[in-house]
């Protein structure tokens, strides 16, 4: 895939290949939040999408119920104090805190703030 003039994830150029492991008929699905119609168009080239059997869905992307915010920190990045206020001290198992994401650079970073590092 391409993603502002560079390739993004080139393994995905090779998930055509998948037809050629599963029954015919398979659906496929495939999602994306920021490709352009032409990205979109472009994709659909390269992973060899017959146009006959091929429906793009678009939906909107407003969601009132999500809501970002950004915090300066005043801890070292290695320490994860800042992301405290996510997991009240107080919560209870039958009372979990409302879900809540947190974006990182890395697997193994997000995978150590999961396990409370």
């Amino acid at each position: 895939m391409k993603q502002e003039g560079f390739t993004f994830r080139p393994e995905y150029t090779h998930l055509s290949e998948l037809q050629w492991l599963v029954p015919p008929g398979t659906s496929f699905g495939g999602l994306t939040a920021t490709a352009t119609k032409v990205e979109i168009e472009e994709i659909k080239k390269l992973l060899k999408m017959p146009p006959k059997h091929t429906r793009v869905i678009h939906l909107a992307n407003d969601r009132p119920n999500i809501a970002f915010q950004v915090r300066q920190m005043k801890f070292a990045a290695s320490s994860y104090k800042d992301l405290a206020f996510v997991i009240p001290k107080d919560v209870k198992a039958d009372s979990p805190p409302l879900p809540f994401m947190v974006f990182t650079k890395s697997r193994s970073k997000r995978t150590r703030i999961g396990m409370g590092a």
